[in-house]
């Protein structure tokens, strides 16, 4: 598991708020020992931590979680992965405690609940496929999503392409593609839906 690069950014934001590894842990309320291994890349944060820590510091948690320290830039591969890992770890355990409320009906057959969300940045919803095989309606909307099969078998229509998913399988679609899903009843996704075009590797 590789957390270099947010262990790099809390440590820069740190420097540069001048505070030391016990200060912000403090600040966080968590043990001074944990600052230390995410700033050395042995641990991930979860999101409700990862907040925590951004409003420490005083920065949007998008850019501590993997963002540039310094000047607006593509984010690499290993980043991109850094980013994703830190929210499904908060998804599911958020999903296994069930603290976030009801599922709601998404689509014919498609039930979700919000897992998290940061408005205008990211959100994620925990989806339930209840009735299968019927197809959600083909949709076209700005922004891209990424979509992690969890458990069970979701199939994907974007545009002309097909794509099937099991379980641990992952694709980042282009919503303004006209895109639709159907599955078969009892499969589970996480569902991230993102603004802007995703950046190029």
């Amino acid at each position: 598991m590789n957390g270099t690069s947010i262990g790099q950014n809390i440590r820069y934001f740190r420097h540069a708020k001048n505070l030391t590894q016990v200060e912000l842990a403090a600040k966080v309320t968590v043990a001074p020992p944990y600052i230390s291994q995410l700033e050395s890349g042995i641990r991930l944060p979860s999101l409700k931590v990862a907040r925590r820590m951004a409003d420490a510091l005083g920065v949007d948690v998008t850019v501590l979680l993997g963002s540039a320290a310094r000047e607006p830039r593509k984010l690499v591969p290993n980043e991109k992965a850094d980013m994703l890992r830190v929210l499904l770890q908060d998804a599911e355990l958020t999903a296994r405690q069930g603290d976030e409320g009801e599922f709601t009906e998404m689509s014919d057959g498609f039930m979700a609940r919000r897992l998290a969300s940061e408005h205008g940045t990211f959100e994620v919803s925990h989806v339930l496929i209840r009735r299968g095989p019927r197809r959600q309606q083909t949709v076209t909307h700005s922004g891209y999503e990424m979509v992690f099969c969890l458990k069970g078998e979701v199939v994907l229509q974007i545009g002309k392409k097909r794509r099937t998913l099991g379980p641990w399988d992952h694709l980042v679609l282009d919503s303004t593609q006209p895109h639709s899903a159907r599955g078969k009843a009892g499969s589970e996704l996480i569902w991230i839906n993102l603004p802007g075009p995703p950046a190029a590797d």
